[in-house]
Protein backbone atom coordinates (compact mmCIF):
# COMPACT_ATOMS: atom_id res chain seq x y z
CA UNK A 1 0.00 0.00 0.00
CA UNK A 2 3.04 2.60 1.03
CA UNK A 3 4.66 1.53 -2.39
CA UNK A 4 1.46 2.60 -4.32
CA UNK A 5 0.91 5.56 -2.38
CA UNK A 6 4.30 6.67 -3.33
CA UNK A 7 3.71 5.36 -6.81
CA UNK A 8 0.52 7.62 -7.26
CA UNK A 9 2.07 10.95 -6.25
CA UNK A 10 4.91 10.62 -8.33
CA UNK A 11 2.66 10.15 -11.08
CA UNK A 12 0.34 13.20 -9.96
CA UNK A 13 3.71 15.22 -9.68
CA UNK A 14 5.01 14.17 -12.84
CA UNK A 15 1.39 15.38 -14.54
CA UNK A 16 0.68 18.39 -12.40
CA UNK A 17 4.68 19.77 -12.96
CA UNK A 18 4.61 21.39 -16.70
CA UNK A 19 7.51 20.16 -18.57
CA UNK A 20 10.51 23.00 -18.46
CA UNK A 21 10.67 23.35 -22.09
CA UNK A 22 6.89 25.67 -21.52
CA UNK A 23 8.71 27.54 -19.07
CA UNK A 24 11.72 28.77 -20.74
CA UNK A 25 13.92 26.26 -20.05
CA UNK A 26 13.62 26.45 -16.09
CA UNK A 27 12.12 24.25 -14.59
CA UNK A 28 10.54 25.40 -10.94
CA UNK A 29 9.99 22.46 -8.70
CA UNK A 30 9.21 24.42 -5.65
CA UNK A 31 6.35 24.57 -3.66
CA UNK A 32 3.88 21.96 -2.71
CA UNK A 33 5.08 19.33 -5.49
CA UNK A 34 8.70 18.58 -3.63
CA UNK A 35 7.24 17.99 -0.53
CA UNK A 36 5.46 14.96 -1.70
CA UNK A 37 9.15 13.97 -2.98
CA UNK A 38 9.79 13.98 0.60
CA UNK A 39 7.49 10.64 0.20
CA UNK A 40 10.42 8.56 -0.99
CA UNK A 41 12.00 8.80 1.48
CA UNK A 42 9.84 6.93 3.69
CA UNK A 43 10.71 3.85 1.50
CA UNK A 44 14.30 3.89 3.00
CA UNK A 45 13.04 3.88 6.50
CA UNK A 46 10.41 1.07 5.41
CA UNK A 47 12.65 -0.77 4.46
CA UNK A 48 15.34 -0.19 7.18
CA UNK A 49 12.55 -2.08 9.49
CA UNK A 50 13.63 -5.91 8.11
CA UNK A 51 17.05 -4.76 7.26
CA UNK A 52 18.98 -5.26 10.39
CA UNK A 53 22.05 -4.02 9.09
CA UNK A 54 20.73 -0.72 7.44
CA UNK A 55 19.41 -0.10 10.40
CA UNK A 56 22.31 -0.26 12.20
CA UNK A 57 24.11 1.80 9.74
CA UNK A 58 20.57 4.87 9.66
CA UNK A 59 21.21 4.55 13.91
CA UNK A 60 24.64 5.14 13.51
CA UNK A 61 24.28 8.17 11.24
CA UNK A 62 21.96 9.25 13.88
CA UNK A 63 23.93 9.34 16.51
CA UNK A 64 26.25 11.33 14.38
CA UNK A 65 24.18 13.87 13.55
CA UNK A 66 23.53 14.15 17.34
CA UNK A 67 27.30 14.99 17.68
CA UNK A 68 27.88 17.03 14.96
CA UNK A 69 24.70 19.16 16.18
CA UNK A 70 26.84 20.06 19.44
CA UNK A 71 29.72 21.31 17.58
CA UNK A 72 27.86 23.45 15.31
CA UNK A 73 26.45 24.93 18.08
CA UNK A 74 30.20 25.68 19.75
CA UNK A 75 31.39 26.54 16.54
CA UNK A 76 28.38 29.25 16.48
CA UNK A 77 29.10 30.74 19.79
CA UNK A 78 33.25 30.79 18.92
CA UNK A 79 32.03 32.76 15.72
CA UNK A 80 29.99 34.67 17.88
CA UNK A 81 32.37 36.12 20.46
CA UNK A 82 35.16 36.72 17.80
CA UNK A 83 32.77 38.98 16.32
CA UNK A 84 31.99 40.32 18.55
CA UNK A 85 35.75 40.93 19.41
CA UNK A 86 36.40 42.05 16.09
CA UNK A 87 34.22 45.26 16.32
CA UNK A 88 35.86 46.00 19.24
CA UNK A 89 39.20 46.01 18.00
CA UNK A 90 37.93 48.24 15.23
Amino acid sequence: MFDAFIVIVSIVELILTPPSMFNGGESDTGGALSALRTFRLFRVFKLAKNWTSLRKLLGTILRTLIHVGNFVVLLLLFMYIFALIGMQVT
